[in-house]
């Protein structure tokens, strides 16, 4: 980040833009996603990805999938995904709740497959390995430009940077939550708590790549860092509810826990009501991910010890943007986009990594409340 005269850090940026072009692979210039007129065109044409002709027409018609609409975060998705599409002239979207069920989602694709009637898809995968070959391979030969949002396909979150991407997907945006990434996490808490440590997890849903990523990301720091013990681990929704609740019992079942570590913003948000209702707030240290502005105010107060950070409304942008610049021609690419697509601090690590803590959380600016 840049420095001003005085020598002092800037606010980050957190907008899409031309400082992120950098982390663009093939990316059209800064500026291009624009007019309310794009994409009004009626011609047919044929884009090739990964060895898959995709026969595209027509003006946007817009699939979006969701694993499930209850999260604050996926819904400023989906609301700046259709602001997006509610500019662009002619353009048309349909949502598809999953409402959490993975099963549910698959049979949403292969009716929208079998439909023909879309040509982008803004995939959040509830189930990247049951989805894999209906979002890979079905979707872009039914002449869908495929988006995929956040969790990699099929097997490729064992991967890092450019191998996100699944074959067959025009787009993936994302990596905040690669193994590496939560490697470069874990080591920092165990750094930060030298010593003996108990320490809860609350993650993903058990067979999601996230969670898998996490558990994988754990195995290679609690090897390297001994007195790091995982005592205790929840699989959730997210939701303060369920995250209350798991909290309460691990901290029930393991009274002398020292970190809580919350897989996003709103399972930290439950955990502290849990600890302020067992009177223990302040004895176990939370490090969260996800970085909403509740988080950063809690981080403030010193609730929460620290929090990284996501970006919804910058990377739902960027994506779209990046899916419509495909179906107009403007992009002709199959692309990734690294770290949400936002600019990083000097202090992030190769994976992009980087940590907000009370003494720098006011250089972070939440895009989720």
């Amino acid at each position: 980040m840049s420095q001003n005269q005085t020598g002092r850090s800037r606010p980050r940026l957190t907008a899409a833009g031309c400082g992120v072009a950098a982390l663009l692979l093939a990316l059209t210039a800064c500026g291009a996603a624009g007019s309310a007129d794009e994409g009004s065109g009626s011609s047919s044409r044929t884009i090739s990805v990964d060895g898959i002709d995709v026969q595209v027409s027509g003006t946007p018609r817009i699939a979006f999938f969701a694993p499930f609409l209850g999260n604050a975060a996926i819904q400023l998705v989906k609301k700046t995904v259709e602001k997006r599409v509610e500019d662009t002239a002619g353009a048309e979207i349909t949502v598809f709740d999953a409402n959490g069920n993975a099963t549910t989602q698959a049979n949403q694709i292969q009716n929208a497959v079998q439909s023909k009637k879309f040509n982008v898809a803004f995939v959040i995968a509830a189930d990247p390995v049951l989805e894999c070959k209906a979002i890979t391979q079905d979707m872009p030969r039914a002449g869908m430009l495929v988006g995929v949002f956040n969790t990699p396909m099929c097997e490729t979150w064992k991967n890092e940077g450019d191998g996100l991407r699944a074959p067959g997907t025009f787009a993936f945006i994302g990596g905040t939550h690669t193994i590496d990434y939560y490697t470069d996490y874990f080591s920092y808490i165990a750094e930060q708590n030298p010593g003996p440590q108990q320490v809860l997890v609350i993650t993903a849903p058990q067979l999601n790549a996230i969670a898998q990523a996490i558990d994988l990301a754990l195995k290679n720091v609690t090897a390297k860092y001994p007195d790091f013990k995982v005592v205790d681990e929840a699989y959730t929704d997210y939701s303060v509810p369920a995250s209350f609740k798991e909290t309460q019992t691990m901290i029930q079942a393991h009274p002398k826990a020292t970190i809580l570590y919350t897989g996003y913003s709103t399972s930290a948000q439950g955990a502290v009501q849990a600890l302020q209702a067992a009177g223990k707030e302040g004895q176990v240290k939370i490090y969260d991910k996800g970085g909403s502005q509740w988080a950063a105010d809690a981080v403030r107060k010193g609730q929460v010890e620290a929090t990284t950070p996501e970006a919804q409304v910058t990377s739902a942008r960027a994506l779209i943007d990046l899916l419509l610049d495909g179906l107009s021609g403007r992009t002709t690419t199959p692309t990734v986009i690294l770290h949400d697509g936002i600019d990083l601090l000097p202090s992030a690590t190769k994976t992009g990594f980087e940590v907000f803590t009370k003494e720098n959380i006011d250089l972070w600016k939440p895009e989720v409340p």
